[in-house]
């Protein structure tokens, strides 16, 4: 099953397109809050509890145009309406292309994996 390994997984790594998202040309396109929730819903559907898990959300192709906007709507969204339910760690802009933020992604997952686990803070969400 696709998904059994996930199971044993201690930090959940959301990699989503800030542009959006369509499965295929005749889908809509989805936005980056509509592709995380959909996500943690699938998760939750295939195990409940999954979503409960330390969640860090890296927001992909911040070189694009337009991906400062959607990046602040994907957190406002999720600040608004999906924050009590999904407790996400941090949420972190990168760009594969550019390299950006993905030093600080790595630290960040090295962190949650190697040392003590912390609380959430505001801070980390951005």
């Amino acid at each position: 099953m696709f998904l059994q390994h996930i199971e044993r997984t201690k930090i959940l790594l959301f990699v989503i397109d800030v542009q959006g998202f369509q499965l295929h040309f005749k889908d809509p396109l989805r936005s980056p809050f509509e592709t995380f929730g959909y996500l943690c819903r699938e998760l939750e559907l295939y195990m409940a509890g999954l979503t409960k898990r330390r969640i860090v959300v890296a927001v992909n192709k911040m070189d694009t145009e337009g991906a400062d906007q959607h990046f602040e709507e994907f957190v406002d969204l999720y600040k608004s309406k999906l924050s009590k339910l999904v407790k996400v760690h941090s949420i972190i802009p990168i760009s594969c292309y550019t390299g950006q933020g993905l030093d600080q992604l790595q630290e960040l997952l090295f962190e949650m994996k190697y040392k003590k686990k912390r609380k959430i803070r505001e801070k980390d969400l951005v």
